[in-house]
């Protein structure tokens, strides 16, 4: 039998996901709930179930056994208790929240009641990224340096501290991501932003237009994380790992390595989908004919990565170092 899977929110990046779960054979979705009607409406056309507008109703009619959470950064909370109340296994995509006392009582309910879930940082499922782990080996990685360069994301959320938690809470969360799965765990952070011309260019926003921050992490290596919403017609993407005398870099659909041991440059490109590959994980788990150790972002880790990423908010804001 196929997984029954249920979507709250159908906007946005929930679009990845159904395109990835209409290939997964042991998928079948089967509801979607939104508080714009006509979006569930299309969605559910689109795919064939029930289109909602109450989530409650959803979650006590559509006998699912699984919910995708799609949501914006601010609007969390309420329906993560009632997929837990359920007792339903939840794919919810990052950030998990903006609130972090909120997302450890979630955290906790979660693991409280053994649900499995995943997390929507789909770059540690790249086929690049496998390529560069085998690549690297076990030597140490000493400095890592991060860049989430663009522009401003034209949704209303997206431009206010409290609706989104900033760019590097809901964009560059990505690149703080992937530097904590290749480097373990950060021990401190130290941040700054700056102001400096889309406040005037956009009515309503008042996000940094750029920052950067120091990572310092338990193994002693180093990570120097930047971000940018401010670019027009420009932009860039990546995480770059010095190790043994070579640098790799990883954007979102390659690895490369230069120096080192490498006479010439080594590049793999991704050759599947990385969200097909998290969804194909996530799912699998839930029927049981697959192994939950295979999401590589479970919601208690990517909670790790939510308090790295306020952490240097809260680092700029107050100009202290944050110790984690």
């Amino acid at each position: 039998m196929a997984v029954r899977v249920g979507f709250i929110g159908t906007g946005g990046i929930a679009g990845a996901h159904r395109r990835a779960l209409a290939q997964i054979a042991n998928a079948q979705m089967v509801a979607f709930c939104d508080t714009d009607e006509t979006r569930a409406q299309t969605a559910a056309a689109e795919h064939g179930g029930q289109a909602y507008t109450d989530y409650r109703a959803m979650l006590s009619d559509a006998a699912l056994d699984a919910v995708y959470i799609c949501l914006p950064p601010f609007a969390h909370g309420e329906y993560e208790d009632a997929v837990i109340d359920a007792g339903l296994p939840f794919f919810i995509e990052k950030p998990i929240d903006i609130d972090l006392a909120r997302a450890e009582r979630t955290a906790a309910r979660v693991a409280e009641r053994g649900l499995i879930t995943g997390v929507g940082y789909h770059w540690r499922h790249m086929d690049c990224v496998d390529w560069l782990q085998q690549e690297i080996g076990g030597a140490p990685i000493g400095l890592a340096l991060g860049y989430w360069l663009g522009g401003t994301p034209g949704v209303w959320w997206w431009r206010k501290w409290e609706t989104s938690g900033g760019q590097m809470v809901e964009q560059t969360t990505h690149v703080i991501d992937l530097a904590r799965y290749f480097l373990g765990e950060v021990k401190s952070v130290y941040a700054s932003y700056a102001y400096y011309r889309m406040a005037e260019k956009m009515e309503g926003l008042d996000v940094s237009d750029a920052g950067t921050a120091t990572l310092t992490f338990a193994s002693g290596a180093v990570a120097q994380i930047s971000t940018s919403c401010a670019l027009e017609r420009a932009g860039q993407v990546g995480l770059e790992l010095h190790y043994g005398g070579s640098v790799a870099t990883i954007d979102g659909n390659s690895a490369t390595i230069r120096g080192g041991a490498y006479d010439e440059p080594a590049r793999r490109e991704n050759q599947t989908n990385p969200t097909v590959v998290e969804d194909q994980f996530f799912i699998d788990a839930v029927d049981g004919s697959g192994s939950p150790e295979l999401i590589r972002s479970p919601y208690a880790d990517a909670l790790k990565s939510l308090r790295v990423s306020l952490a240097m908010n809260d680092s700029a804001r107050t100009g202290a170092v944050i110790e984690l």
